[in-house]
């Protein structure tokens, strides 16, 4: 083959691919009735880990590995691999090609699933939970939307009612605020500093018959393990409201959410943690990949987006269980000192080798990711910084025009601006708070009903 020939025919480069986590759980399994011992709730965990893995892949998984010993195993793609170590640990990694989803939005080439799963035993009490899922893109996937899910295998272990976090018993229904002890609790848990979850609060309305269009439990189901969802009874809201204060309160039909590092009194809850109100009617609607929604159920599907996308966001603790690799290496080093034979010593260096360049490569892909994001966040507050200046200098421009008006024309010219008494009304203030204060301040209904009263 000549020059030519070679110089045409270019070896196909797929690019280097980019890592980016869209969804993470951590957590605590602890003792119940049903399962009395942390090894007992260990082995329960991963029971249904397993059972939720075989259902995602064509072949049957191996006895070895269904009954708890490290295994690995490839089928085209779809690769599994579990570790253990002790009876004190044990983890899954499953990586997939993109299938796309409920046959709704189709599958997305250079893009593959990562999805990590671990249980560490380390005291007589706890078990600790660590569940993460990445999105690995290659550069031909990139300008495709990510969908963020919470994979069905959290709910499954919520539901056995052993999932612990932030304090609290995880549970697939809503947790109803109605005595003044509930209240307190709830309020620990809006301030706790070590909260990892977002705290989703929903007033009810006083009527019984007039209520937030929400199916609780079916809500309360499709966050668990995102969230925490809170019903606060209406009885219950003026105490909350004075202890929360004025800038975190709540109202009824409000649906507020209450981010980790919450500080009641504090003057940037109304933006930081800011509520939202819940229409009713056919006029607001959501779209996504299920189609578009109205009322209630679009409210419901935008609240579950917010907290999506701050799951996504948030930073993952790293340290909180050994991740399969270190576990690896440490049952690999067990081994090698059980092991007098000097070839399968050479073996089990040569995996261990094998390993840490497999963890080389991942924490890179971690780090260029990582990079990415910090650029885009740096690039979008720059972007933002600009207009606030911007915004700055023409009010001052104008702030500097109105006092040269003023100091270049008699007092006299500027009374005779104020429009006569008797057109001053109630109504034309509101019209006046639409014209001049467009976009900084915005009169709630409640507001409108109140001015009419007072006319």
């Amino acid at each position: 083959m000549n020059g030519t020939n070679r110089s045409i025919f270019r070896p196909i480069n797929p690019g280097r691919a980019e890592l980016i986590k869209t969804y993470h759980f951590q957590g605590y399994l602890r003792p119940t009735a049903q399962f009395p011992t942390p090894l007992d709730c260990l082995n329960c965990a991963r029971e249904i880990t397993l059972s939720w893995i075989q259902q995602k892949y064509p072949d049957d998984l191996p006895d070895a590995m269904l009954d708890g010993q490290p295994g690995h195993m490839e089928e085209h793609g779809q690769v599994i691999e579990t570790e253990a170590f002790e009876q004190q640990y044990w983890a899954l990694r499953n990586e997939m090609p993109d299938s796309g989803i409920d046959k709704k939005i189709p599958p997305v080439a250079g893009r593959s699933w990562i999805t990590e799963i671990a249980f560490y035993r380390e005291g007589p009490d706890d078990v600790r939970v660590h569940m993460a899922v990445y999105c690995r893109n290659l550069p031909m996937a990139k300008g495709n939307e990510i969908h963020i899910l919470r994979p069905r295998i959290i709910r499954d272990l919520i539901e056995t009612g052993m999932v612990w976090a932030d304090g609290l018993r995880l549970s697939p229904s809503p947790w109803h605020i109605k005595n003044r002890s509930d209240l307190d609790v709830l309020f620990q848990l809006a301030v706790n500093l070590n909260r990892k979850m977002p705290l989703v609060i929903c007033g009810e309305r006083p009527a019984t018959n007039i209520t937030t269009g929400f199916n609780h439990e079916d809500f309360a189901g499709n966050i668990t393990g995102i969230a925490h969802w809170v019903v606060l009874d209406h009885a219950q809201m003026t105490s909350w409201n004075l202890q929360v204060g004025a800038t975190a309160r709540m109202e009824p039909g409000w649906v507020r959410i209450y981010y980790p590092g919450f500080e009641p009194n504090h003057p940037g809850n109304e933006t930081l943690h800011r509520p939202y109100t819940n229409p009713t009617d056919d006029i607001h609607h959501f779209e996504d990949y299920h189609g578009i929604h109205y009322g209630a159920e679009a409210f419901q599907r935008f609240i579950k987006k917010h907290l999506c996308t701050y799951i996504r966001h948030a930073t993952l603790d790293r340290s909180f269980v050994p991740s399969i690799t270190e576990v690896y290496n440490r049952r690999i080093q067990q081994e090698r000192a059980d092991s007098p034979a000097d070839a399968q010593v050479i073996d089990l260096y040569n995996k261990e080798i094998e390993q840490l360049r497999h963890q080389i490569e991942e924490l890179n892909q971690l780090l260029q990711a990582s990079e990415e994001e910090k650029a885009l966040l740096a690039r979008q507050n720059e972007e933002e910084f600009g207009k606030l200046q911007q915004e700055i200098a023409q009010l001052k421009g104008r702030l500097i025009a109105l006092n040269t008006k003023r100091a270049s024309e008699p007092l006299s010219d500027w009374r005779d601006i104020v429009p006569p008494e008797e057109e001053c009304t109630w109504e034309r203030l509101v019209d006046w708070v639409n014209t001049e204060l467009a976009g900084r301040l915005i009169l709630l209904p409640r507001t409108h009903k109140m001015i009419r009263e007072a006319e």
